[in-house]
């Protein structure tokens, strides 16, 4: 997935990406403590970095960090996806109404790009990773096409906390991709038609079947842990 801010990298950021990367794949589990002098030496960086790293990491509501307990992987309970996936919702639907009463000709074609890569077989080894990537990229399409720098603003606030709940919710139910990319495609269909109201629909279901599949890996995962104790 790709996880990296889109400008020349601090040390720091380069830190917080690996990191956002292990927390996002389960690779570092929910409430686990991070051990700054760890990772110092683990990934031969200076102590300031690290730091740093760990206060971008709170910023994008991966890291939890506490003035007794230092910082630790942020909570990833039932009510956490079900609060990610309420507010993302909102926001999301309100995005692509916009989108479809906004839209001008040259808007179009790079949505549909987007989409169609999805359909290619070859990406059929990393296609957890595309499919989260690519709603991502007509995201940030379709913030450009609406205008509202404040909508942009929270919409990018939640893009990793909505990376890990989107892993969570593929990785654990890999055969409702094709529905997911169906979603995908009759929502792009209905703000090509301006379809307000089917949009709207849309995306709600989208956004409940998201949070659904979310809280069903994480039972999952839950009980895979239980039972390797």
């Amino acid at each position: 997935m790709n996880t990296s801010v889109h400008k020349k990298e601090s040390l720091a950021e380069r830190v917080a990406n690996h990191l956002s990367d292990k927390i996002i794949r389960n690779e570092m589990q929910p409430d686990e403590r991070i051990q700054e002098m760890r990772l110092v030496e683990l990934l031969k960086v200076s102590r300031s970095s690290v730091r740093e790293a760990l206060l971008i990491l709170e910023r994008r509501h991966l890291v939890t960090i506490s003035p007794n307990k230092g910082a630790s992987v942020a909570s990833l309970t039932d009510h956490d996806i079900r609060s990610i996936h309420e507010i993302y919702g909102a926001l999301i639907t309100h995005l692509a109404v916009d989108v479809t009463q906004k839209w001008k000709y040259e808007d179009l074609e790079p949505l549909f790009e987007y989409f169609n890569t999805l359909l290619n077989p070859e990406l059929e080894k990393n296609i957890i990773g595309h499919v989260i990537d690519t709603g991502f990229d007509i995201v940030h399409l379709g913030c450009a096409i609406s205008g509202n720098a404040y909508l942009k603003e929270m919409l990018d606030n939640l893009r990793f906390a909505l990376y890990r709940t989107y892993y969570l919710a593929i990785n654990h139910n890999r055969d409702e991709i094709c529905h997911i990319i169906t979603f995908y495609e009759r929502i792009l269909q209905a703000a090509k038609e301006r379809d307000v109201d089917e949009d709207r629909l849309r995306m709600g279901e989208l956004s409940m079947m998201v949070m659904e599949m979310a809280l069903k890996g994480a039972r999952n995962h839950r009980q895979a842990e239980q039972r390797s104790d």
